[in-house]
């Protein structure tokens, strides 16, 4: 499971939860589902104001400057047609190796959202409490 779930809002923990839940129990079909319960649950949590469909959604979200470019990957991915977006639809047949790749997705999007800027925040913050300046480098010759 995903380092740092204390990170996540109650909800999209639940979710994330529910989703790993039916994975490990190899139930692939309901696996994908929650996998796009989860994908609504982080853009309602990180976009409430976006409208529309989920990749209308991802689209809105990707357009802020600090998630760019792997946000709007994943809105076109979304899209109806697109690749990923095709493996929620009920006439398709799911497999492990696509909730295994789904359940991937959806931890990259949860540590990118949630957790590294937890860790980053952390950092900084150490890094801002230091309190001993760092040794003086001396070079060759001196």
């Amino acid at each position: 499971p995903l380092a740092g779930l204390d990170l996540l809002p109650d909800s999209l923990r639940k979710a994330y939860r529910d989703t790993l839940d039916v994975y490990n129990a190899g139930v692939w079909r309901a696996t994908t589902t929650l996998c796009r319960v989860t994908l609504e649950a982080i853009v309602t949590d990180r976009a409430p104001e976006a409208a529309g469909a989920l990749a209308e959604r991802f689209t809105t979200l990707a357009g802020s400057p600090e998630l760019g470019l792997p946000l709007a990957t994943l809105a076109r991915s979304l899209q109806s047609g697109g690749n990923l977006g095709a493996q929620f639809a009920e006439t398709q047949q799911a497999d492990s190796a696509t909730a295994a790749a789904l359940v991937s997705l959806l931890e990259y999007l949860l540590e990118y959202l949630y957790t590294l800027p937890a860790q980053v925040a952390r950092l900084d913050q150490a890094l801002g409490q230091r309190t001993e300046a760092a040794p003086a480098v001396k070079n060759a010759e001196g």
